[in-house]
Parts: structure tokens; sequence; C-alpha cells
């Protein structure tokens, strides 16, 4: 047992407690060799809250190794905060307020990594990742936690005999952050939704040339995902302006719910270092926009031969899985608080609308609450459960679906008559309409406080009772408009909560973007002086990145104009030099010329390329160019990189200061090339 003081939780903490598995520590060394390998700087220690938001820290290196096995202090109070970031419960109860003696005086509980979930996070400088698990500093599991809960639901499934496989299919919209003062007065509990505009029109479901138009966000959001072993395995063009669809390959237990976690991170975060804002809200008080949903497909693995037991020869969905669709009809009311946890996600259920409105299934039939997806002799048959909104706790969301579709099983349960034609004119139990009426289902229900636990269930209970409380209030102070169907509160509540939001290179000095389009129409004059002339705006020529500026305000320029300034960039690496210098605009192809690329000799001791102004298609080019030479730098980095390991070339590049604008970060060692801002 480790008795060194790390000054992170508990020396020894894991191992003292018994919280590793076997091979735990064999995966703790892989990653800390990684973290030390890579030269990261920072390590982000996230904790999944009631919400199903990620709440973190970023530790230095040392730090995040040493509570792989110590644990890391973390303040509990974030359990007694609601969706507004304000506590529902008296301060200093004892108890916590709700009924847990470990929460009396808000204490610190202990959160664990799990080394599992470590990623390198590529739109970050230098940064990992890693969700944790959450305890108390007694070592016991804390009751409110969403992670530990799936644990333990995943393992009554294995001891039936199964393991649970689920495939994410997300909705959101992604929307222009437009710029803005949000005044000191404003930015209480909570503030007013930034004021944004539309990032791409809606209404042509499935259009590539709409996919298109957005291609350099979704280009981004790709890669970022790929990078993080999220692969998309299909982007989709969805109804409403700006509203897209991702979905995932299926993926095995607890994987799947942190995958959906890192999933909605990735998107915010790399969003919002685009001026954009990606909200998960259900129903934006936006208007034309539609509303979101999150359907979980899912099925069930034999652990006798690793087959499909949904699958069967003569239907298209197999007796247990029959019994397991009847398991989630049967307990589908009291769940729809795990699955549509806001206000704003009962608005969501309405006939005719793609989403559910009833307790009903039927095989393939989008209107259905349950959809059978499959045929017999199809080895790939599964269910897809439609309550929930892009927003629901992700552990919260799959484990309530498991344990009421495991009761099925148990009970050998046979669901009523599939719907026909039109599942909305269907004889079955209407959804909740309404939040209030799913929470007291859910706390006059008997099996989800068995499964589950009275101390989570009536936390629940409480906390979202709070919330409803505002609500209302905040209804009896500002009516809802005719005509509209979603408050002022909620927008307030859920826009920006559940999105990300961010100026244009929020990393820089706060200079403010936009306003580009009022000076070409001649509403307002340039401010930022020193810059050069690019298709009539002035821009200032800071490294690696562009201020512009004007007043009046104006709209915001897409964020690719933060690089509309004279940009020098500077491409060290190994190998042979190459030199150059280049007019954007004008050359094409990657940043080292073709016969250099993916080779052991790429990389290049120094290669300039320079803007020049030449009106609006000049940066029209200029903008293609750099993303091309983005592009290719990395992948001239990666070439040199393997090199260096392979031990065919010497590192040339052991330390850096800026990633800058293409986020190719310092890598001691195996170094291979650098890309970075010019001084």
């Amino acid at each position: 047992m480790s008795t060194d003081i790390s000054g992170v939780g508990q020396p020894g903490f894991v191992e003292r407690y018994g919280l590793a598995a076997p091979d735990r520590h064999y995966d703790v060394d892989e990653v800390a060799a990684q973290i030390r390998e890579l030269g990261l700087r920072t390590v982000r220690l996230a904790v999944v809250d009631q919400h199903g938001v990620p709440r973190g820290k970023m530790m230095s290196a040392d730090a995040a190794i040493a509570a792989m096995s110590d644990g890391l202090d973390f303040s509990g109070a974030i359990y007694s905060l609601d969706t507004g970031n304000q506590v529902f419960v008296p301060a200093f109860a004892r108890g916590g307020g709700f009924g847990i003696a470990e929460f009396t005086g808000f204490p610190d509980v202990v959160v664990v990594p799990d080394p599992g979930t470590f990623r390198v996070l590529p739109w970050a400088d230098r940064t990992g990742w890693m969700l944790c698990d959450v305890y108390f500093g007694n070592g016991q599991p804390m009751p409110l936690d969403g992670r530990g809960l799936l644990r333990r639901v995943l393992a009554d499934l294995g001891e039936a005999g199964y393991d649970y496989l689920a495939g994410l299919e997300v909705e959101f919209s992604v929307v222009i952050r437009s710029p803005e003062q949000l005044a000191p007065e404003n930015a209480g509990f909570t503030p007013p939704p930034p004021p944004v505009s539309v990032f791409e029109r809606g209404y042509q479901f499935l259009s590539e040339v709409r996919l298109d138009s957005m291609g350099p966000a979704l280009e981004a959001v790709r890669d970022a995902l790929c990078d993080v072993g999220l692969p998309p395995r299909a982007i989709e063009d969805e109804w409403g302006p700006g509203q897209l669809e991702f979905s995932f390959a299926p993926m095995a237990g607890l994987a799947a719910a942190d995958a959906a976690v890192l999933f909605r991170s990735a998107v915010k975060q790399v969003c919002q270092r685009r001026g954009l804002l990606a909200t998960f809200m259900c129903r934006p008080a936006l208007p034309n926009f539609f509303s979101s949903g999150w359907h979980l497909h899912q099925s069930l693995l034999s652990r006798a031969d690793g087959s499909n037991a949904f699958a069967s020869g003569s239907a298209p969905l197999s007796d247990l899985g029959r019994h397991y669709v009847a398991g989630l009809l049967d307990h589908a009311l009291p769940m729809a608080v795990f699955g549509a946890p806001t206000v704003n996600g009962y608005k969501r259920f309405r006939p005719y609308s793609f989403a559910p409105d009833r307790v009903n299934w039927a095989v393939e039939n989008r209107g259905a609450l349950v959809r059978v997806q499959g045929s017999p002799g199809d080895a790939s048959s599964h269910v897809e459960m439609r309550i929930g909104e892009p927003t629901a706790n992700p552990y919260f969301y799959l484990a309530s679906n498991i344990a009421a579709g495991l009761d099925g099983i148990r009970r050998g349960a046979e669901p009523p008559p599939a719907a026909d034609a039109d599942p909305y004119a269907t004889e079955a139990p209407p959804l909740p309409a309404s939040l209030a009426e799913a929470v007291d289902l859910l706390d006059a229900d008997t099996f989800y406080r068995k499964a589950f636990g009275d101390t989570l269930v009536s936390y629940l209970v409480m906390m979202k009772r709070h919330e409803l409380g505002r609500y209302a209030d905040a209804l009896a102070e500002v009516p809802v408009p005719d005509g509209q169907d979603v408050s002022d509160w909620e927008m307030r509540e859920y826009f920006e909560f559940y999105a990300a939001v961010g100026q244009l290179a929020a990393d820089d000095d706060g200079a403010g973007f936009g306003g580009g389009q009022a000076v070409a129409r001649g509403q307002g004059e340039p401010v930022t002086p020193g810059g050069g002339e690019c298709g009539g705006l002035r821009v200032a020529g800071r490294a690696g990145r562009g201020e512009l500026r004007a007043e009046p305000g104006g709209l915001l320029v897409r964020w690719l104009l933060q690089v509309a300034a004279a940009v020098r960039v500077h491409v060290t690496g190994v190998g042979q030099h190459v030199g150059g210098r280049f007019e954007l605009g004008q050359v094409g192809g990657d940043a080292v010329p073709a016969e250099h690329q993916h080779r052991g000799e790429v990389g290049a001791d120094q290669v300039e390329r320079v803007v020049a102004g030449q009106g609006f298609r000049g940066l029209v080019q200029l903008l293609e160019s750099l993303l091309t030479l983005g592009r290719g730098a990395q992948r001239e980095f990666a070439a040199g990189a393997a090199a260096v390991r392979r031990g065919e070339l010497a590192p040339a590049v052991q330390d850096a200061a800026d990633p800058g604008l293409f986020g190719v970060h310092r890598q001691p060692g195996p170094a291979g090339l650098l890309v970075k801002p010019a001084d």
C-alpha cells in the first residue's frame, strides 16, 4: 500500500478499500506512462452529476496519476444543486437535507479516475481526460452516482446470463453565437440565453448540400470524435434549422453511457471554439426550430454463446426480446423522469410528430414508444426506446431501461398487441403530459424504488419538485406568450446549461469578433488598427489568430474569419530541408510538397505562407488554404513522429509553447513535427 503523500485524496485509497478490479493496476500503469510520454500538462478529471453534466477539475499530470491510486477530494456540494445551480436543500441540514449521513456539512466526496476512460482531447492543449467513480471518504459507493448505479444494474443483468449492447442516436441543434455584452446584473441565477442566429437552414430533411454547407464545423467535430475513439457511424441533417443527428455503432454496457457523456462534451467544446453553440435542449424557444430526441437502440447478448438474444429465425423479435419489451412498457410511465428529466422534454410528446405520445410498441414504426427493428432471421434485431431527450443523464437512462427489461424477462411478461399502421390511434396509456406528472408517477412507483433504492428515487423527486416550484413561480411572474409553448424560464434554465457557448477564438484576449458583415454593408467602421485588408474588412495581424470588430456590432462572422489575418505559420520538424514561400489562396496541397509527404524525411525547417489582400475571393481562398494547411500539417506531424518511434529519425523538437491554430502540440521524445504560429 502506498504511503507517499500526493496531496490529493487519501494515500492508497483504492487499494485500501478494495476498489480495483484485478487487472486495474495494469491500466493505471499504462495510462500513467501515456501521460508522461505525451507530455500532457493537464488532465481533466470529470464527474457526471445528477443532471448528466460533467463537473471537473483540471489537474496536473502528476496529480492525475496519483488520483488513480489515492482518489481526489471533490466537492459534494454539486449534489445539492438543481439545473439552475441553485441549492435545493436546506443549507447545512443533517444528512445533507436528503437523508444521507455522510453529506452533513457539505463535505467532500472522493472521486477515483477510471483509467479505462482515459483520452487525449485533440482540441485542447496537451490535455487528457478521465471519468471518475464517486465514493465517500470511508470507501463506500456514493448512492447518487449514476455511473455506480449503472454498474450495479449491469451486474444484475450479467447474473441473469446477458450482456447489454446499446446504439446511441442523438439529435441536437447548432446555432451561431452572436456577439453580446453580458452585463453583470444579468449574470446571476440564471442568465438570459445568449443571442444566436441560424447556422444552417432547415426543412430539407437529409440534405447533402446542407451537410456540406456545415462541412468545416462538422468535419472538426467528426475528427475530434474519431481522435477520442468515437467515430460517428452516421451524421445526418435533421428537420429543423441547424438540427443534426449523430449515431454510433453498438457499444457494450458502461462504455455506451460513457460514450454519450464524451460525445456531448466533444460536440459542445469543439463548437464553442468556433463561435457556435451546440444545444442539447429538447425544444428551444426559437421560431421554426424542432424538437430533438435521444433514441436508445438496445439488445442483449447471451453470455453462453455471445449470440444476439433478441434475434429469431421465425419472428422479428425473439420470445426473450418480447419479454424485454413488455418490461419497458410496464415501467414506461415512471421511467419518463430518467429519459426526459426537464420541463422542456415533455413538449416533444405530440401526436404525429415522429415522437411518441403513448405507451405502445410496433415493428418498424417510428411513431411508437418502443420500435422493433428486425425481421425473421435478422441477426441484428433489436429494440429502440424513443422516450429520451438529448439532455438525459446517460447512466440513469440506460439503467432504467435495463432494469425494466430485465424485470419483464424474469416475469416472462408479454406485451400487448403491437400497434399497426398508426400508433397515434391505438388505445394505450398516454405518456406523462408534464414533468410534474412524471415525478408524481416515479414517487409512487415501487419498482424503481426497489431497483434503484429509496435514497436515489426520493432524492431525484425532491430535486425535480424544487425545479418545478421555481418554474411555477416564473410562470406566475412571466406567463408563456400566446402562440408560444416554451417559456423564457426554460430557455434560461436549459438552453445554455445543456449547451456550450463561446466567442470566436475563446482563448484569445477577449478582443471580440463580429461586425464584419456590418462593415461590408457600410453600416460600421472597422476599429481594429494595424491589420491588413481582406475583402474590404480590416483585420489585425495577430499571429495565428486575428481580430475583427466593427461598430455598430453587426452580425457574427463565422468562426473561420478569426484566421483572416496576416498569418505567418512556421512548420518546424525533422529531416530534409524543404523551405519555401507561398501565397495563400494561390497554392493548394499540404504543408509540404507532395514528394515529401508521409515519408520519414517529412517535415521542414521552415515553411511560410503569407496572405495579401485579394478581395472577397482572396478571403475565401485564404480560409480554404488554411484548412488544407492545418490538415496537412497534422498528417506530417503524425508521419514524422512515427518515423522517430521507428528509430529512422531523431526528434528535432523537444518543447513548444503555443499549440496555435491547428492544435498540434508538444510531444517530447518522439516529437516528429510541430506546428505553431510565428511570433
